[in-house]
């Protein structure tokens, strides 16, 4: 695995939160980019949004990002070939897979609003079709690549699915659990770990996301 650790910045991170200022992904027009090491952040102006609310999603500058491994790319590719087809059926692009010993179990995209299902997410879909191709709930060993961090639900599921590693491109400031919001996956009070790793094609799939978002917005009588 190939993770580079983030310098630590708590000092800039606690000027820009009073400022009203987030590092991540969003769906907001980026205001500029600042580059750190192996990952670029965005920087986004959350107007009108409370100081409790900004302060409760300080991201952890403990968090590993990277460009990921050849292998690392190649799998979230294949992430984002499904997060297009979730885009082209009208639903949030996110894709993930779920690879074991570098061979593909299973795949999902985001399916709720199609599915008449709060629970579809990429994530979940990709867990059901793995826990029925390996006969297991168990998914020991494996590697779950997904196009925007993990929501709690999602975590939550991927803990209880026994997941070994997590690698996730875009960050969520606004529901992200693998370190934006909540850091569940790494959480040491639950009975199961998941190795966690950011900012694979970070940059590639925030677009995708950010073009689905004004889209919606320019599409009268659409919702987000």
């Amino acid at each position: 695995m190939c993770s580079v650790l983030l310098a630590t910045f708590s000092t800039r991170l606690a000027t820009n939160i009073e400022h009203g200022i987030f590092y991540g992904i969003d769906t907001y027009s980026p205001l500029k980019t600042r580059a750190t090491t192996g990952f670029s952040w965005l920087v986004y102006s959350r107007v009108g949004v409370g100081r409790a609310t900004l302060e409760s999603r300080t991201i952890s500058a403990s968090r590993n990002f990277s460009k990921g491994t050849p292998r690392d790319q190649q799998w979230m590719r294949h992430a984002m070939a499904l997060a297009q087809r979730a885009e082209a059926s009208g639903e949030v692009p996110v894709g993930a897979v779920i690879v074991c010993d570098n061979s593909l179990l299973a795949e999902g995209w985001n399916q709720p609003i199609g599915a008449h299902d709060p629970t579809a997410h990429a994530e979940i879909m990709a867990l059901r079709a793995a826990g029925l191709t390996a006969a297991n709930y168990r998914l020991t060993g494996t590697t779950l690549y997904v196009t925007l961090e993990p929501c709690v639900m999602c975590a939550g599921a991927i803990v209880h699915a026994r997941v070994a590693r997590v690698v996730y491109a875009a960050t969520d400031p606004r529901a992200g659990a693998a370190g934006s919001v909540f850091s569940l996956l790494e959480n040491t009070p639950l009975n199961h770990q998941v190795s966690v790793q950011g900012g694979v094609l970070a940059e590639e799939c925030s677009d995708m996301l950010r073009q689905f978002f004004r889209a919606r917005r320019k599409t009268p009588g659409e919702r987000e």
